[in-house]
């Protein structure tokens, strides 16, 4: 019996800061490869392919994957994880992670150039890509609408979260902060305006008795949406703590301790923060918009990321309950158990050997 096709695995990922996108391709990578080493001779084997040098700028990375990667991979089959890929490979699986580049409210969340390349990439690749994934029901929704597909086209695989568990948590995070468990809000996400952290400058955490801690840094731009939020977050009282990018064990070390984690998010395509902080018992009050409330369930408390007041009451309820915070907890990691990185393997592993 002939052996099936090698499986590629576009790995321009590498060349990128750990962000959500980063995440999901280096978590399914791993055990991509790890699956493929246990499954019998004969089936497909699977290569991480990286670019020889480490390539600055996007026109260099683009050629990289546009022409290096396509001529690498063309034998075989390519998987891009990580949302853009070689637009005219014959055997082409693509992740596609949200379509913010197409929405108008959002737009600036994105440098102009990586806004134009996505959206003549997406065009491209909605229509030359075997199989599309996504991540979730309500990205599935705005691709299929955006790029007139028909259903089959777009497939979802949820993404793990579990990676949070495989970071030992570090113990003497809370003490170098000036933070006490229990007594602190946490949030993590970087500083771009769809995030929506600003809103978290509005409450006045020092009525609940509690700080607020957000891990996260600027996008490295110059456009002036995000110096707005660079620049509130240098003016916020000694009750809000911006601590910039934190390693895996010390963002665990937060959630664990943390009295909760809100997320105000006005986009999201999946989002892992929040289900990481149900993985470490923390309870999760989150944004009713986008994606969010299909990936947390009913297991997490839902505001109104434009109100102050829907926001407070959430944080109120949750203060004056000690019994409902408890019943979080526990939802909580009922629903994180949900999102497993093996899980996701498997599936995207049974749709690469269909191909």
């Amino acid at each position: 019996m002939p052996n099936s096709p090698p499986v590629f695995i576009n790995g321009s990922f590498t060349l990128h800061p750990l962000t959500g996108v980063q995440r999901y391709a280096s978590e399914l990578t791993l055990r991509l490869i790890s699956l493929a080493n246990e499954k019998a001779p004969g089936s497909a084997a699977i290569e991480l392919l990286t670019p020889a040098k480490q390539y600055s700028g996007l026109v260099r990375r683009n050629f990289w994957e546009q022409v290096e990667l396509l001529a690498q991979s063309f034998r075989g089959i390519l998987f891009s994880p990580s949302t853009i890929g070689p637009w005219f490979h014959p055997r082409h699986a693509i992740t596609i992670h949200d379509i913010r580049a197409f929405s108008s409210e959002h737009i600036e969340s994105l440098p102009a150039r990586t806004q134009r390349w996505q959206r003549a990439s997406f065009r491209v690749l909605t229509k030359t890509a075997a199989v599309i994934l996504t991540d979730s029901l309500y990205s599935q929704s705005r691709i299929l609408e955006t790029f007139h597909l028909r259903d089959d086209r777009v497939k979802v695989i949820y993404p793990g979260a579990d990676h949070i568990l495989n970071a030992p948590a570090v113990p003497a995070t809370l003490d170098a902060l000036g933070l006490e468990p229990g007594k602190y809000v946490l949030a993590v996400g970087s500083l771009y305006p769809h995030k929506n952290l600003t809103i978290l400058h509005s409450i006045n955490w020092e009525e609940f008795g509690l700080d607020l801690c957000i891990v996260g840094e600027a996008p490295s731009t110059n456009a002036k949406a995000f110096q707005q939020v660079v620049d509130e977050a240098r003016v916020q009282p000694r009750t809000i703590h911006y601590i910039g990018r934190r390693s895996d064990g010390e963002i665990r070390s937060l959630y664990m301790n943390a009295f909760a984690y809100v997320l105000p998010s006005l986009y999201e395509g999946f989002g892992f923060p929040p289900l990481e902080a149900m993985y470490c018992g923390c309870p999760v009050l989150a944004s009713d918009r986008t994606s969010i409330p299909e990936v947390c369930g009913e297991a997490a408390s839902y505001f109104d990321p434009l109100s102050r007041e829907s926001l407070g009451r959430v944080i109120a309820q949750l203060v004056d309950d000690s019994q409902l915070r408890t019943k979080m907890i526990e939802n909580g990691y009922r629903r994180a158990r949900e999102f497993t990185w093996d899980r996701t393997a498997r599936e995207v592993m049974a749709l690469l050997e269909q191909m």
